[in-house]
């Protein structure tokens, strides 16, 4: 309390003029808000109760606080070059730099070498790997050559095996086509009823022929007979002839026929007739007149007698031959039917003989064709067997292959990783400017150990974003794109514009911490709130990193259109909007010309059954209009309806509207 007094008798003058202008200051916001309350109900019945139409534009935003930014800014971290020292630095706080600039330098000695062996090293990685991948690749191609050539000999074998396979079952097809064939003939000839039949029929027809045979040949004693007594005749006559005077005897005639005997056979028919004759003929000696010697006579009886016996012999062998003609007959007859039963014995034994065969054949075939098929499906398994024994003996050796060469890339990946390290290292040891901007800040000299960090800030000053917090109520009306009006405290009542180009997905809390002596407390807001980027497309050269900004985010906006203030609609029972107008006409003329500071003459409205209202105000009811209702902001709200035309008087519904509300009608930063 000492030293305040002690200040005031010090600086007197000063705590008089402080204390002159906070009593004013108090007198001014007394009378300032007495003046308001008068003129609040001066107008009060105008701003409670009417409204004139008319189009206007309307917005809506949400306004927020935010901070100028650079649309891009690079912490320069170089991690590869921790530990090395700074060899140069080429840029200063406040410079200007173009992208590819160069900004420091460190000391590479050391990494050159280290380089060097790092690539020595892996040449000789590399070279391994090669000797080692040939050595895999030849056995792969060797493992492939001898798959191929065991398929092509498996194939080989298993086209020998279909060939003999269809060479069988074609075998196999004739040999059933000719069964068929040779059991249609068995079908045609064969019984085996009377098969036999056929054989105890040819049996008894055998033993019959047996006592036919030899009664085909009983003429030949006749025949003997009749040759004999033949040859007796023939002979007699020739030694007898001389004896006798053939042109003179009578039995020179039969003598003289003798020749003829020659011509006689056995059986035929003249030769009895001849031998007649003869007879005949000499019977002529001992006709009357006729005298025969004795000689004469014994010769007559001797050919009397031989021509007897002859003819005799012939009728013998006539009869004979009769009988054996009849007993031929019969034994062809047999014969004929042995031969007939010989050849339907015969053709039956061939045809089931031939069937036999026949089956043998097809039974042979089929055992050859299945030969052929187990043949053939061995063929196949093999093959198959093999074929998958030889792929999966390929897919070994290049699954062998392979994981060699990923054995040999992980061995030579230290290697390359090395080579790669140090080679970054030597591109790092050169830092250049990733765009074009101002350093903003240095961290590091020539000579000093790096330690990590960020060693230089750069930042894009071509372009500004503001950053801006925006509450979680707020947060659902912001969409990309958005046109945003901002000033700053340096530019002014200039308005500013920019763009929404980025809102965060998720939401940060804010953190504060209390320290009051040794006691430290921290405590988490649970507002939530979002960060939206904006980028500025109109700006102001006074425009500066880190400045505050004051921005309203449009959020829907229309041009040229009707509307009222939210205390003027209405809503039906059923639900629907409209507003209520008063007609011209409707209310008194309470003129216009006032003298100023004079109330004016003003009626009594006694159906009101109150004092008359003040000029502008109406009567309570109107004329109903229904609308349809359109962007609401927080004091007007579209309305659209064919009925509406600018200039009518609107009734307002709503309570009381004072000053502030009044002048908040217009909206703030020119009218948003």
């Amino acid at each position: 309390m000492k030293k305040i007094g002690a200040f005031i008798r010090n600086h007197k003058k000063i705590c008089i003029i402080i204390g002159v202008i906070i009593i004013a200051a108090v007198v001014g916001l007394i009378i300032w808000n007495k003046k308001k309350k008068e003129n609040e109900a001066m107008l009060g019945g105008f701003m409670t109760e009417t409204y004139v139409l008319e189009k206007r534009d309307l917005t809506n935003y949400v306004s927020a606080t935010g901070k100028i930014t650079s649309a891009e800014s690079k912490d320069v971290v170089i991690p590869e070059m921790n530990t090395y020292k700074i060899l140069t630095m080429d840029v200063a706080l406040g410079d200007t730099v173009k992208a590819g600039d160069q900004i420091c330098t460190f000391d590479t000695e050391e990494i050159e070498r280290n380089l060097k062996y790092a690539q020595d090293d892996l040449a000789i990685s590399k070279k391994k790997t090669a000797n080692t991948m040939d050595n895999q690749s030849r056995g792969l191609y060797q493992t492939q050559l001898s798959a191929v050539n065991n398929t092509n000999r498996n194939l080989e074998a298993l086209d020998k095996a279909h060939r003999e396979y269809d060479t069988a079952a074609g075998e196999k097809a004739e040999a059933s086509r000719i069964y068929d064939e040779v059991y249609d003939v068995y079908e045609d000839y064969y019984d085996e009823d009377k098969y036999y039949d056929y054989q105890e029929e040819l049996q008894k027809v055998k033993k019959e022929l047996e006592s036919y045979e030899s009664k085909t040949t009983s003429t030949t004693a006749e025949s003997a007979e009749f040759a004999a007594a033949k040859e007796a005749l023939l002979v007699y006559l020739d030694n007898e002839a001389k004896n006798v005077d053939t042109t003179t005897s009578p039995g020179g005639t039969v003598l003289s026929a003798s020749p003829a005997l020659n011509s006689l056979t056995q059986g035929d028919t003249t030769t009895d007739i001849t031998l007649a004759n003869m007879i005949t003929n000499y019977g002529t000696w001992t006709g009357p007149g006729v005298t025969l010697t004795s000689t004469e006579t014994a010769i007559k009886n001797a050919i009397e007698s031989k021509v007897e016996a002859l003819r005799n012999a012939n009728a013998a062998y006539v009869t004979a031959a009769e009988q054996t003609g009849a007993n031929l007959a019969k034994y062809n007859e047999l014969k004929e039917r042995e031969s007939e039963l010989s050849t339907r014995i015969t053709n039956m034994s061939n045809a089931k003989s031939n069937l036999n065969t026949a089956k043998a054949s097809v039974d042979s075939a089929q055992s050859k064709l299945n030969g052929a098929g187990d043949t053939l499906q061995s063929a196949e398994r093999t093959q198959q067997d093999k074929y998958l024994s030889d792929v999966n003996g390929v897919k070994d050796a290049e699954n062998n292959y392979e994981n060699t060469k990923l054995d040999s890339s992980v061995a030579s990946r230290t290697y390359e990783d090395n080579v790669r390290k140090y080679e970054d290292q030597l591109a790092a040891a050169v830092v250049k400017a990733p765009f074009d901007g101002v350093v903003t800040s240095v961290n590091g000299q020539v000579g000093d150990k790096y330690a990590g960090g960020t060693i230089v800030t750069i930042e894009d000053v071509s372009s500004y974003v503001i950053e801006a917090a925006i509450d979680e109520y707020d947060i659902s009306k912001i969409k990309i794109g958005q046109k945003v009006i901002f000033k700053t405290n340096a530019t002014g009542d200039e308005e500013m514009e920019a763009e929404v180009t980025e809102i965060a997905p998720r939401a940060t809390t804010a953190t504060t911490t209390n320290t009051n002596g040794s006691n430290t407390t921290t405590a988490t807001s649970t507002a939530a709130s979002y960060k939206v980027k904006m980028k500025v497309t109109k700006s102001n050269e006074a425009l500066r990193l880190d400045m505050a900004a004051k921005i309203n985010i449009i959020t829907d906006e229309v041009d040229g259109v009707f509307a009222v203030p939210n205390s003027a609609i209405n809503t039906d029972e059923d639900g629907n909007d409209y507003i209520e107008v008063q007609d011209a006409g409707a209310f008194p003329d309470f003129g216009t010309d006032i003298p100023e500071g004079e109330p004016a003459d003003v009626p009594e409205i006694e159906e009101a059954g109150m004092p008359a209202p003040m000029s502008g105000d109406i009567p309570s009811e109107g004329r109903r209009i229904y609308v349809t209702v359109g962007l609401q902001t927080d004091y007007y709200v579209e309305v659209s309806s064919p009925e509406l035309t600018e200039g009518m008087t609107v009734i307002l519904s709503g309570g009381d509207m004072d000053m502030d509300d009044m002048m908040g009608m217009f909206g703030p930063m020119g009218g948003m």
